[in-house]
Formats: C-alpha cells, sequence, structure tokens
C-alpha cells in the first residue's frame, strides 16, 4: 500500500525540501506540495483526497490543520500533552538536561529572575510558539511588554513556559527515533556555532548509547519522534523531544527517514482498519 505525503514548501530551506523531493521521486512515493498562510485555521489548497495511510511534515500550523481535519491517518505523530516538557522531562529523569526546571505562566517569570543571572525560557509545549533561549531580566521585561500589547497571536500571559538554569553545552545531535529504532542522526551545533554533520565520526558514540536507550525504553512519547542530545561538563544529556513532523532532519539520512516513516504509517493504517 502506498503512504502519501503532504509536504509544505515555504517554511523549511530550499535544500532540505528538494531532498525530500528527490527521495519521493527516486522511490515513486505520491506527495502533494502546498504552501501555508501563518496562523490560518484552514487546511491549504493542493491536498489530494485518498483513502490510505498519509504522512504530513511542515510547520505547526499545517500540523494543527490536519490534526483537526481528522482525514488524514496517521497525518502526524503527536500528543500535544505527552510533548510538554513538564511531562517527558520527568519521565527521562536525570538523563534530562533542564531536570530543575520550574513551569510558570508567561507573567509569573519576571519574579525568578535574581539579580543578573539568566535564564534558559521555553514553551511548555511543541506548538513553537516561539524559540526557547537564554533571557536576561531586562530582556525579558521588553519581551513581555510586547505579549501584553497583544503582538502575538498564540502567545499570551498566561501561556505556560518552563525555566531553568543555563548549562554549558559543548556539542549538539540530533536523532530520528521511529518505532522504537534509532534510524539516524546528525550533528548540528558544536561549540556554540552551527556545525551540521551527518559522518558517523561526528557522533560521539555515548550520545547515540543514550539515543538508543531513549528508543528501546518501555515508555514512548510516539511512535515517531527526534530527540536531541548534548554533551555537557556532566555527560550526555537530553535536550528535548520535538515532533518528528515538524523537525528539521539537518544531515540526517532522508531516504532511511521516509522508508521507515513509510513503514510506519502503512503498520499504523492497518492495525487501525483491521486489514
Amino acid at each position: 500500500m502506498n503512504v502519501r505525503w503532504i509536504l509544505q514548501t515555504n517554511i523549511f530551506k530550499e535544500k532540505a525540501v528538494n531532498k525530500i523531493i528527490d527521495c519521493f521521486k527516486r522511490f515513486k512515493i505520491p506527495y502533494d506540495l502546498v504552501k501555508i498562510i501563518p496562523f490560518s485555521n484552514e487546511l491549504p489548497e493542493g491536498i489530494t483526497e485518498y483513502n490510505g495511510p498519509t504522512i504530513a511534515y511542515g510547520t505547526t500550523t499545517l500540523l494543527r490543520n490536519i490534526s483537526k481535519s481528522e482525514k488524514y491517518y496517521p497525518g502526524m505523530w503527536f500528543d500535544k500533552d505527552k510533548f510538554k516538557p513538564s511531562v517527558w522531562g520527568k519521565k527521562y529523569g536525570n538523563k534530562w538536561l533542564n531536570k530543575d526546571s520550574k513551569v510558570l505562566k508567561v507573567s509569573e517569570v519576571l519574579d525568578n529572575f535574581e539579580s543578573n543571572t539568566p535564564l534558559f525560557i521555553r514553551p511548555n509545549s511543541d506548538w513553537k510558539l516561539f524559540t526557547g533561549d537564554i533571557f536576561q531580566k531586562y530582556e525579558y521585561e521588553k519581551w513581555i511588554k510586547h505579549i501584553e500589547e497583544d503582538n502575538y497571536q498564540n502567545l499570551k500571559l498566561d501561556t505556560e513556559v518552563t525555566i531553568s538554569s543555563v548549562k554549558n553545552i559543548i556539542g549538539e545531535w540530533r536523532f530520528v527515533i521511529i518505532d522504537k529504532e534509532v534510524i539516524t542522526g546528525s550533528q548540528y551545533r558544536l561549540h556554540h556555532q552551527l556545525n551540521v554533520s551527518g559522518k558517523h565520526t561526528d557522533i560521539p558514540e555515548r550520545a547515540c548509547d543514550l539515543a538508543y536507550k531513549i528508543a528501546y525504553d518501555n515508555w514512548q512519547i510516539s511512535s515517531a519522534y527526534v530527540i536531541d542530545i548534548c554533551q555537557t561538563l556532566d555527560g550526555f544529556k537530553i535536550i528535548e523531544v520535538n515532533c518528528f513532523n515538524a523537525s528539521g532532519f539537518y544531515e540526517c539520512d532522508i531516504n532511511k527517514i521516509i522508508y521507515n516513516a513509510n513503514l510506519l504509517a502503512e503498520k499504523e493504517w492497518k492495525i487501525k482498519y483491521n486489514e
């Protein structure tokens, strides 16, 4: 049974989109190319009606509308409650880089700054409401004024965020996990600089070991997801887990990703519809 893909073209770097399209063409995988209007509540034009397994790949706007429509299965591998750092962080315990995190509302964060000590702040969700970053108190004060002025459509004063201390990170690697298997990985940052490499020699064995431990664990955040692992002075830690359908793949092996995602989608379709 063929798996059909819905691929958004107006968000990822052109090189990444072209690599995915090349893979579709090489293996004769059916696909639709769509463009998304940011913050739209409607599915885009150009999606073919299809009675079979479908996978969407794009921004959270596309994925939110795919999920809401309930017309495509599996569509996306995402559970909004499981993908909260306050949930998966507890599951990973000491393996999590920011195990000291606290969950607060946007309006409550200012009271948690101490003198000139910065904080790492990110949404308590995987909906990409804003990019997690390091804030000094004065920077956060400026930022929160924009929220108070209602300059963000989906970000409000009562939005939940997590705050944690700033960590010293040496290097960062991304792994793709599908159906409890580590499929491929890529280095994407080294010594605080973007440094993308898919070479096996650039991916530490201990980072791979941690990815495999997460993949084989009884508790799984989803049947397909992306996990970021970093090296610190205290060893290798999990930075975060992200939705497979909205994550960049850096120099991960696209062919392996598409092949294994298709196998999973077909497997789940057959289970759901007893085929």
